[in-house]
Parts: C-alpha cells; sequence; structure tokens
C-alpha cells in the first residue's frame, strides 16, 4: 500500500470477511522498502490502539451515564436518532 490509510482501508476489508487472511504481494526489488513502510505502518496501528483503549468511553471517570440520559437525543429529518452515549461512542471510535 502506498500510504498509512490504504494499508489500514485493506486491513479492514480482509477483516470484514470471516476467516479471511490479509497478504501483501511485493517485488522483490522494494523489499528494503516495504519492511521499512511495513515497520512504520505497525508502529502507528500500535499508537492507534493504545490511544482508542486509553480513550475508551468505558474508561472514562468523568463521564455521568445519568447526565448524558437526561439529554434529549438528536433525531434528523430521515428519522436517524442519536443518544448523547451512542454519540459518544461514535466520536471515540
Amino acid at each position: 500500500p502506498p500510504n498509512f490509510s490504504s494499508y489500514m482501508q485493506s486491513k479492514g476489508r480482509a477483516r470484514a470477511k470471516q476467516n479471511a487472511a490479509y497478504v501483501i504481494l511485493i517485488d522483490k526489488s522494494n523489499e528494503n522498502i516495504f519492511s521499512t513502510d511495513l515497520f512504520t505502518y505497525q508502529n502507528y496501528e500500535e499508537i492507534q490502539k493504545m490511544l482508542q483503549e486509553e480513550f475508551s468511553i468505558d474508561n472514562d471517570d468523568d463521564l455521568n451515564t445519568n447526565d448524558l440520559n437526561q439529554l434529549e437525543p438528536y433525531r434528523t429529518d430521515n428519522g436517524v436518532v442519536i443518544s448523547a452515549i451512542s454519540a459518544a461512542q461514535i466520536i471515540y471510535e
């Protein structure tokens, strides 16, 4: 993959399918460049996982569920309803 975004997108597609395997084919002449990129991408993934765990809604001690339940849900003209809790979860994803 030419950049981290395309790398993550292609991995996401593989994970979306049951029993999928993620395989990257590279030309032998690009092996050193790809190895460096892959190492960088894997470091980005680790950082992303740490950030997601650190900022998970489950770990937020300041979050008062009772306060969130008192807020009226947001409703669109199309009938989509987003509560304060689901909005927070969407943001943290």
